[in-house]
This record gives C-alpha cells, structure tokens and sequence, in this order.
C-alpha cells in the first residue's frame, strides 16, 4: 500500500496544496513553520477524525471549513479517504487499476463517536487499509524526534504496544492484573500489606466458631441446669403437696378428737383412741360432726362461679393431663422442625442469570476476536469455549450440591411432620372426648379448666368431707394401710392416701400415741422442703452466671452464616480466577507460538537486509529482550551494539512489527525528524539502511536537515520542498516592486 496523494484545502497553514509522492524515499524538506507538522498530523486525521477541529482552521481563512484527501495506491486498485471537518463528513471509496469505483462508503461521522456507521468505517478501513486504530497506527508507522530506542527496557515497552495491537490488549498488564487479583484473594499477606480476603474471611470463621463452641458449652451446661431444676421443682412439688396433705390429716384428727361426745356408759371415761375402736368394730358407732347445708351450697357455688362442675366426671382429670401431655410434645415437635425448615429455606439455588451473562460476555469477545482476525479464530474462540464451560460446570456442580442438601432435609422434615400429623390427630380426637363431656375443646379453655382445677382442688375436697363426713381421700387397701401404720415416720400423702374412704374397714386411724412421730415426720418433710428451696436458688443463680456467659448466640448464628455465603463467593470468584489465569497463560502461550516466532522471521529477515547479512535472526526472550545472531553464531542482546548499529536495528524492527500489525499489508513509515540528532556517521549508516529498507517500502521523511536535502538531490529521492513556492512568492513579489518602481520613473 503506497500513499500517492495528499490534498488539502483551508487546513492549518495550507490554503489549498496537494503533494505526490512515489514508492521508496520520499523527502518533505522544509523550515520551521513551513507545515511539515501539519502534513503529517493531516494523513493521521483523515484517517481517524480530529479530536480539535479548530487546532487546524485556515490561517488565512478562519470561517473555511478544512477539508483533506488522501489516495491510495495498491496492487488491486486505489483506495481514497476524503474528510470534511466541518461537517464532520467522511467518504472511503474503493476504485480498480483503471479508477473506476467498486466500493462507497459515505457517512456523518464525529470523532469518537460510537455508533453503528462508526464501526461500519472502521470495518471498511481494516478491510481495506489493514489498520483501523489511530495510536496503533501512530505507534507502528510514525517515528517523532527522538524515538529510536537503544536500550532493552525501551524497547522491550515498545514490542509490548506492538503485539497489543496484534491482541487489541496488552497481554502482560491483563496477565498481571489476573495474578494480582488472585493473589488479593488467596495466599499469605506479606509485610505491611493488608491480609488477603481469604485469609481475613477465614480468620473471622474462625473466631466465629470459636465463640460458637463456646456457647455450645455453654447451652449443655444451661441444659443440665434446667434438667436438675425440673427435678427439684417436681420434688418441691410433692413434698409440699405431701405436707399440706398431712397438715390437714391432723387437724382434722384433731378437731375429731375434740369433738367426740363422751361414752354414754356410766362412770367410764374413753380415750379417742378406743372410741375409734369402738366405732371401727360396730359396738358404738360414733356420731359424725353435723355439717351445715348453707357451706355445701357455698362451696357449690364458688365451684360453679369458677366454671367447673360440682360433680366432677370421673375422666376429666385424664383427659386434662393427656391432652397437656400431647399439647407439650407437640411444642417440642415445633422446636425441632423450625431449625430444619429455617436451614432448608437458606438453602436457595444459585442463580443462573450471572453465569449466563458471563458466559455471553466470553462468547461475544470470542467472537468478536475471531471476526476481527480470521486467520486467529480457533486461538481466539478455544478460551472462550473452555472460560463458558468451566463457568456452567462450576454452576452445575453448586447447584447439585445444594439440591442434595434439600433431599437430605427434606428426608429429615418427614419423620417430623408424620409424628406432628399423628400428635394432631390426636389431639382432634380428645377435642371430641371433651366436646361429649360437654366442655369446650379449645386450648385456652382445656389450660384454664386445669389451673381452676388445682386450685379449686381444696374446694372438692371440703365437699367430700361433708357429703361423706371424713376426708376425701382415695383407699389404698389394707396392704397399703399396714405398710402406711407399720412406717409412722413417713406419714404425709402415703399416710393420706392409706386412710380408709369409709369407716367400714378395720381401725387405721393415728391414735394420740402416734401424734408425735407424725409431727416429727411433717417436720422432716418441711426440712427437706427448705433444702429443696435453697438448692432452687443457688440452681438459679447458676443459671444467671451461665446466661450472662452466652455471647449474643443468635447474632452469632447469623454472623457465621453471612461469612460462610461470603467465603462459599471468594472461593467461586478463586475458582473462576484461576480458571481464567490458565486460560490467559495458555492463550498467551499459544499466542507466542504462532505470532512471535513468525515476527522473529520477519524481523530477521529486515534486520539481514538492513545490516548487509552481519545479523542474520532474532530471538525475542521475556528474560533477556530481543537478541540477535552474528554470523559467528553469537546471540548479543541490544545493548551490546555500537550505536549507530543499534539505530539501524531498531528501525528494521519498527518495519517489520508494523508489518505484522497491519496484517502483512506493507503501509508507508513516516519519520518526523527522527534523525535530526543524528550525527554524520550514524546518519550516513542510517541512510544506506533506510535505501534498503525502502526496496519494499514506502519511506517518507518530514525534516528540515539539509545534509538530508543534499543527499536526496545526490540519490535521486522524491523530493518535495516546502520552502520551494515560498521562494517563488517573494521572487514574484519582488518583480512586481520593480516594474512599479519603472513605471513610477
């Protein structure tokens, strides 16, 4: 591809101008100012567009609108690029040898716009052009003063921008930027650098479970506590029921004792002792304490004002404790399957939408690699495959885990709710027990019937008493009544409970003897009752000290269990971060093995014809540089060449890299006073290379040297001198001075 015209009009310093150029060396001489800057600032732009439109307005003209044109000429026929400015107008236009049109393209285009005309120009001129990237181009193709790189790192930064452009990335900042995320999130955090994310996730777990344990330990101490607790209340309970039963029983055997008439036989005086014999054997029977009607319909009625019957039905108290028994397991049940069901509505599967997206983004960057560069697609595309096929395994293989955790919950959750549905069931079924005994079967009323009972216990009892006119106390029979009389010192419920309902069995009443071992038992009970009490206390007291241990065990809970989704997501983001590292390295890999040994080839053959065969091939090495072969065999790295050699070097490189980047279509190399700081010797070395180079290149050269004219005059270079129609406006100025001088005279 070789630039044959370039015309411009109200562009910068240039009116209208419109430069030739031919094939080899071409020379733009001129001064300072005279526009060699322009000129080439104008090939760029109207290429690719111009940032500032009114950096280049007319100097003459400021309300022209700058216009340029630049032609093309290629093996298969002409390309011409025109650009309005002004209206921000472009035409890319495809002619044959014979410069009849094959191709328009023609279309309203801002500089930096993104839209759909812009990406069809940009289409066209890669097509056509090679090169649709203005810093690639400028980078490739344009050598400014001073660019000529001689030390490694120079020019190793500059191969670097090179092969970007063969990849529309820099390569090593993407592999680097991978290596430093995955290392901000797994590995050891090094000195003065934060800790890592994995690291500080894991150590917050850690300290996590660590408390976690401890209120563990806790709560199984917590749960002894309250196991030894519902035993001294339990024994509380019946000890107390035990005492005030047989408070009761010696009252009443005191206030029968007191009442008992005296024996109708003459001058004899009996003991209560053998009245109660007397009445036990039928000989005399005792006449019973009259009771007052007025306090049975008393007693009656406070029965009836708290809602129980008075004739209390002989299944109820059954019923009342079955139904609590059931209600209780039933809580129980509740607690255990809350948990379960709480976990099993955690366990959410993972989204899909995330993956797909990532997915589409790998696939749409594939492609659009393989589109831009045909020769590359299966490089371009095997990552993306892999990158979208380890993103849906990885999906895949969450999702099935979390999908067995469900089944095992599930399978957990129905044992527990069978046995909810039997407790229910149950349940319903008492409802009806209590609907046929005529009470209510709600909930709340089956608690409160069961409170009024205990309390209301008194109640029925006294009622007892005075229908029956002794204690209402259910028999034991007689195995039960010796063992109560044969063990005195134990007389308190047992004692209670063995007393006859009648008078029709045989004597078990205490006789005054006894009185005092039955004192003595009560007061052993009311002992161990006050034992009871002070081990209660110090039980809760304990329970205190074990509850101010507990560290906040629900926000703990809830903690640990955002960390571990936090963790579960470092630890898919390391996945997909490693995954993309070895892709990235394989793909660069791959990358090196197709495209750098091919520009080693290409550059080693420009350097041999640049060198006249001194330096025969290049190696490019990530340890070393770019090194290169004498023709005794000797790899010698960049820095150990003489200067001069190192320029030529350098520039044979830049041929050949913008070469690759264009995809082999050979664009012109423009220099703008790249050689200036030259001095004769190395310009003179400089000069032979670049008439070289120039057999299959088109060279153009922007400076104002004048060892550069006269050697271009010397070899016949094109030439093309800025400075030239300047001379001829003076010298016309000049004449026109002196005819008006003549005509003055």
């Amino acid at each position: 591809m070789m630039l044959r015209q370039l015309e411009l009009k109200d562009f910068g310093c240039f009116s209208e101008r419109s430069l030739e150029f031919r094939r080899g060396l071409n020379l733009v001489h001129g001064a300072n100012e005279a526009g060699k800057s322009t000129l080439l600032a104008a090939i760029g732009a109207i290429l690719f567009g111009l940032r500032d439109s009114q950096r280049y307005r007319s100097w003459g003209r400021p309300q022209a609108t700058p216009w340029g044109r630049l032609c093309f000429e290629h093996d298969d026929g002409h390309l011409r690029v025109e650009r309005d400015f002004g209206r921000d107008t472009v035409v890319l236009a495809y002619c044959d040898r014979l410069y009849q049109e094959i191709d328009r393209f023609q279309a309203h285009l801002p500089y930096g716009a993104c839209t759909r005309s812009g990406q069809q120009y940009r289409q066209q001129l890669r097509e056509r052009f090679g090169l649709a990237d203005e810093q690639l181009f400028r980078a490739a193709f344009s050598l400014d003063q001073g660019a000529l790189a001689v030390s490694n790192q120079a020019l190793a930064d500059q191969l670097r921008l090179l092969f970007a452009g063969l990849t529309q990335c820099d390569s090593q900042l993407v592999l680097r930027a991978l290596q430093e995320d995955y290392a901000a999130l797994t590995g050891m955090a090094e000195t003065g650098r934060p800790p890592r994310a994995l690291a500080v996730v894991t150590e917050a777990l850690e300290r996590l479970r660590a408390r976690q344990r401890h209120n563990q330990a806790v709560s199984a101490q917590l749960a002894q506590l309250h196991g030894r607790m519902a035993e001294v209340q339990q024994c509380l309970q019946q000890d107390r029921a035990e005492l005030r039963d047989g408070q009761n029983y010696l009252a009443w055997l005191q206030h029968r004792w007191q009442t008992a008439e005296p024996a109708e036989t003459a001058g004899s005086c009996l003991e209560p002792s053998e009245e109660v014999a007397l009445t036990a054997s039928g000989a005399g029977p005792a006449q019973p304490e009259p009771v007052a009607d007025d306090e049975q319909a008393q007693l009656e009625q406070q029965l009836r004002d708290a809602g129980l019957p008075v004739d209390l039905p002989p299944r109820l108290v059954e019923l009342l404790t079955t139904s609590d028994e059931l209600r209780q397991q039933l809580v129980q049940l509740q607690l255990r399957l809350q948990p379960a069901r709480q976990q099993l509505l955690r366990l959410r599967l993972p989204r899909w939408r995330p993956t797909a997206l990532c997915s589409l983004l790998f696939i749409v960057v594939g492609g659009g690699v393989a589109w831009c560069w045909p020769g590359s697609a299966g490089v371009a595309l095997a990552p993306s495959a892999g990158t979208v096929g380890l993103l849906w395994l990885l999906y895949g293989r969450r999702r099935l885990a979390l999908l067995r955790q469900r089944n095992q919950l599930q399978q957990q959750l129905e044992p527990l709710e069978l046995q909810r549905d039997e407790l229910q069931a149950r349940l319903q079924e008492m409802d009806t027990d209590f609907e046929a005994l005529g009470l209510s079967a709600a909930p709340v009323e089956r608690v409160r019937l069961q409170k009024q009972l205990h309390r209301c216990a008194a109640l029925y009892q006294r009622l007892a008493e005075l229908r029956d006119g002794a204690p209402a106390i259910a028999p034991l029979g007689d195995e039960g009544v010796a063992e109560a009389l044969d063990r005195p010192d134990t007389i308190s419920a047992a004692a209670v409970a063995a007393m006859p309902a009648a008078p029709k069995t045989a004597v078990s009443h205490l006789t005054p003897a006894d009185l005092p071992a039955a004192q003595q038992a009560l007061q052993q009970h009311a002992d161990r009752i006050a034992r009871y009490e002070a081990e209660w206390l110090g039980l809760l007291r304990e329970e205190a000290l074990c509850r101010d241990q507990l560290d906040a065990p629900l926000a703990v809970a809830v903690e640990l269990d955002q960390l571990e989704r936090e963790r579960a997501d470092l630890e898919h983001q390391i996945a997909v971060l490693g995954a993309t590292l070895q892709l990235t390295q394989q793909a660069m890999a791959d990358f090196r093995q197709q495209h750098v040994q091919r520009c080693e080839q290409a550059i080693g053959s420009y350097v041999r014809l640049a060198t006249r065969g001194a330096y025969r091939a290049v190696r490019i090495d990530d340890a070393d540089g770019l090194t290169l072969s004498n023709r005794s065999g000797r790899w010698l790295r960049l820095d150990q060449l003489s200067r001069a050699t190192a320029d030529i070097v350098v520039l044979a490189i830049r041929l050949a890299l913008g070469r690759e980047v264009s995809h082999g279509v050979c664009l012109p190399f423009l220099f703008d006073d790249a050689l200036i700081n030259l001095d004769e010797q190395r310009l003179d070395r400089m000069m032979d290379a670049l008439e070289r180079l120039a057999q299959d290149h088109q060279l153009i050269l922007f400076s104002h040297d004048t060892r550069l004219l006269k050697r271009a005059v010397r070899r016949s270079w094109h030439l093309l001198d800025l400075d030239s129609r300047r001379r001829g406006v003076a010298q016309n100025r000049e004449r026109k001075d002196g005819h008006e001088q003549l005509s003055l005279l």
